[in-house]
């Protein structure tokens, strides 16, 4: 069996609960590669780890969603702890005394493939409805249940360039007190092959904004150059239509940057998020443009011209840099 039969293959018993149980050994057939240190395996065209394709696999046999779930949809180093933040403000009561005082976005919106599946599925009788979720799977890889449930599904996005700075920076923190280190240039050169964990990446992207007539998709450049706008946006989009000027000021507050790193949560804590990172490490400078700090005009060309030739004829386009004095949570560890 050639490697796309076995993928068309997977795929199918995805779909297929007779077929189910072929999925973990069909994998050892998969195209596999060991990227920034790394060992990936491509599924539904998107690379993956042992873990990821386990998490899936136990998504797709249990995960039961509600119609007023709310899933936040993310590539890694997009902008996703903003976005924990802002829709978890938006959605309590004003009355409630604020959970980002004491509590991360992390530990306030789990990660589905990482926090629940395959190993703590029991955490979702524990969530209050609505239920918020957070996950990295790619739109091709949710599991149909979620596709057909009619929860709200919120995805951001950010400019490749600025993507890929956090996820270098990130991998060597991650890798911090080991003797391994990702070059600038194994990162790039994996980043615009697309081999990093659910990548490529502007197929991720891709595979959400076919989508964006269903489902809230956002850039983080949009949210940074006008957040009061996009704010109120997302609060009609959950439910929140009722919001008032002040109140949404208030969200923009309590969900900056300058905010969030200064509160009880995210500093001086004597113990580490779940992942094994203090918290204070969560949070970057939060400004977009800072590839112009790391990459060489040869490779921000290269990226340019990949992004263009990918986004050609969809309509997206992203923004590189811009002048804000806006402050926002920058992306945050592994989520």
């Amino acid at each position: 069996m050639s490697i796309l039969e076995d993928e068309i293959s997977l795929a199918m018993a995805a779909e297929n609960p007779e077929e189910k149980e072929t999925m973990s050994t069909a994998s050892d057939h998969l195209p596999r590669v060991v990227s920034c240190g790394m060992s990936l395996f491509k599924w539904k065209g998107f690379w993956m780890y042992e873990e990821l394709f386990k998490a899936a696999e136990a998504m797709r046999d249990h995960f039961e969603p509600n119609q007023d779930d709310i899933i936040l949809t993310s590539f890694p180093k997009t902008g996703t702890t903003w976005l924990k933040a802002l829709i978890h403000t938006i959605l309590r009561s004003s009355t409630e005394e604020d959970p980002l005082v004491e509590l991360n976005p992390h530990e306030l919106v789990p990660v589905l493939e990482l926090q629940m599946y395959p190993g703590n599925p029991n955490l979702m009788d524990q969530a209050p409805p609505p239920r918020i979720f957070q996950t990295h799977f790619p739109f091709e890889i949710l599991p149909e249940p979620v596709k057909k449930s009619g929860c709200k599904i919120v995805y951001v996005a950010r400019n490749p360039a600025d993507t890929l700075v956090s996820l270098w920076q990130f991998t060597n923190k991650r890798n911090q007190g080991t003797n391994y280190c990702v070059s600038l240039e194994e990162a790039f050169h994996a980043f615009c092959e697309g081999t990093v964990a659910d990548g490529p990446y502007l197929d991720h992207v891709l595979g959400y904004w076919k989508e964006r007539t269903k489902i809230f998709f956002i850039t983080y450049e949009e949210l940074k150059e006008d957040p009061y706008k996009h704010i109120a946006r997302l609060a009609e989009f959950l439910g929140r239509r009722s919001l008032s000027e002040e109140e949404v000021r208030d969200v923009e507050w309590r969900c900056s940057l300058d905010r969030l790193r200064g509160v009880k949560a995210n500093r001086g804590r004597k113990e580490n998020h779940w992942s094994g990172y203090p918290y204070e490490a969560f949070f970057r400078r939060g400004m977009v443009g800072d590839w112009k700090n790391h990459l060489s005009q040869d490779m921000i060309e290269r990226l340019m011209v990949i992004t263009n030739q990918k986004l050609d004829g969809s309509g997206l386009q992203f923004k590189w840099e811009m002048e804000t004095t806006s402050t926002a949570p920058d992306e945050i560890i592994n989520n």
